[in-house]
């Protein structure tokens, strides 16, 4: 993803702040819930979106909040 990123093929930032902002993308109904429920009550948030050019780009922040990660999936 770095190397993307370094190219302009990719920006991330638009991703982070839908996520910022509760716009889980395309997760399932199970863990949309989850993550309004975690918002609450703490817990891990996870979306997941798919870009214009395919790639399915991952957004982790951490129960604590402490720490958000943006990863490729097939970097998983």
């Amino acid at each position: 993803m770095d190397a993307l990123i370094r190219e302009d093929l990719l920006d991330p930032l638009p991703y982070v702040r839908r996520h910022i902002c509760g716009d889980w993308g395309n997760v399932r109904a199970e863990h949309r819930r989850y993550n309004d429920a975690a918002l609450k009550l703490g817990g891990y948030l996870l979306s997941s979106y798919t870009t214009s050019d395919g790639l399915v780009l991952c957004i982790f922040t951490e129960a604590d909040r402490n720490l958000t990660a943006v990863f490729l999936l097939d970097e998983y």
